[in-house]
C-alpha cells in the first residue's frame, strides 16, 4: 500500500522548522490539511507535551504537536496571536489534541476502537477533561465539542 503524497506532505511540512519574517506574512496560516500517516518508527519519539512554536508574524505563531498512537502519527495546529512565543505555547494543548482527534478518527475508520478510544481519552485529559464513567463510542464527538469549546472560552488568542 503506497501513501499518498498529500498524506505524506503534513507529516514532512510538520518535522521542518519554518521560519517566517514579520513582512513576510500577514499572519499564521495553516501550510497543509491536517492529515493522518504511516508512522516512522525511525524517528524519535515526541514527547506527550513537546509542541513546535514557529513565529509567522508580529505577534502570531503556529504551534504544532505531533501525536504518534497505533502505527500512526498526526499532526495537529493552532495559529495563535500571542506578545511571545512562550505564552503561544500555552495553547499547545489545543493542537495535541486536535492531533488526537485525527488519530481517533483514522482509527474508527479502520475498525480499530481500542485505539480510537485512547485517542479520544489522550485529547480530553490534553484539554483537562477527566473521564471517569466507562469509555463509549461518543468519545470522539465529545472531544471534538471540547475542542470548539476551548477556542471559544480563548477566541481572543487565536487567529484561524
Amino acid at each position: 500500500m503506497t501513501t499518498p503524497l498529500r498524506v505524506l506532505a503534513a507529516a514532512v511540512l510538520a518535522a521542518i522548522p519554518v521560519f517566517v519574517g514579520p513582512a513576510c506574512a500577514p499572519g499564521p496560516e495553516r501550510v497543509a490539511e491536517p492529515a493522518v500517516a504511516v508512522d516512522d518508527p525511525s524517528r524519535s519519539p515526541v514527547d506527550a507535551y513537546d509542541f513546535q512554536v514557529v513565529p509567522a508574524g508580529p505577534g502570531r505563531f503556529i504551534v504544532t504537536a505531533i501525536r504518534r498512537l497505533g502505527g500512526r502519527a498526526a499532526t495537529g495546529d493552532a495559529a495563535v496571536r500571542a506578545f511571545s512565543a512562550a505564552r503561544a505555547r500555552e495553547h499547545g494543548h489545543l493542537a495535541s489534541a486536535r492531533a488526537w482527534l485525527l488519530l481517533g478518527r483514522e482509527a474508527a475508520r479502520h475498525h480499530a476502537p481500542d485505539v480510537a478510544t485512547a485517542a479520544a481519552l489522550n485529547g480530553l485529559r490534553d484539554l483537562g477533561e477527566t473521564v471517569q464513567e466507562p469509555p463509549d463510542p461518543a468519545l470522539l464527538d465529545r472531544l471534538q465539542t471540547q475542542i470548539k469549546a476551548y477556542r471559544k472560552a480563548h477566541f481572543a488568542d487565536f487567529a484561524e
